[in-house]
């Protein structure tokens, strides 16, 4: 059986380091749900950390619309998108992703049951 990588898509703007702290907890919850599953799953916001270090060590933060750019050819190269709890009515990010995954056919799914539903199918066709 072939591995389904999962993008993990969520809401990651926010007034205060805590509450994307939350957002990024929120994706690695999701992320750990979907390992047991038997998923494959991509957590973009991990970025997080990393940009994080990028502004302590050089100073410099290279902005949402670099993100999104750096987050797309992951999104190609998974097999699915998973989005997180409302991250799609809270975020233009993920609307943004939504569409360039619907856009290439990535199927977008926001429940676990339509997922393993999919994955159902998708195995019976491999």
């Amino acid at each position: 059986m072939k591995p389904i990588k999962v993008y993990l898509a969520g809401a990651y703007s926010a007034s205060t380091e805590e509450e994307r702290v939350k957002h990024v907890e929120t994706c690695m919850d999701a992320a750990f749900a979907l390992l047991v599953l038997g998923y494959f799953p991509l957590i973009p916001l991990l970025t997080h950390y990393l940009n994080k270090y990028w502004i302590d060590k050089y100073g410099i933060d290279i902005g949402h619309d670099n993100w999104i750019r750096y987050d797309q050819p992951w999104l190609e190269v998974s097999d699915v998108m998973f989005i997180v709890k409302d991250g799609e009515r809270k975020s233009k990010g993920v609307k943004t992703e939504v569409a360039h995954a619907k856009k290439i056919g990535i199927p977008v799914f926001r429940d676990y049951n339509k997922l393993d539903k999919w994955r159902k199918e998708y195995e019976k066709g491999r």
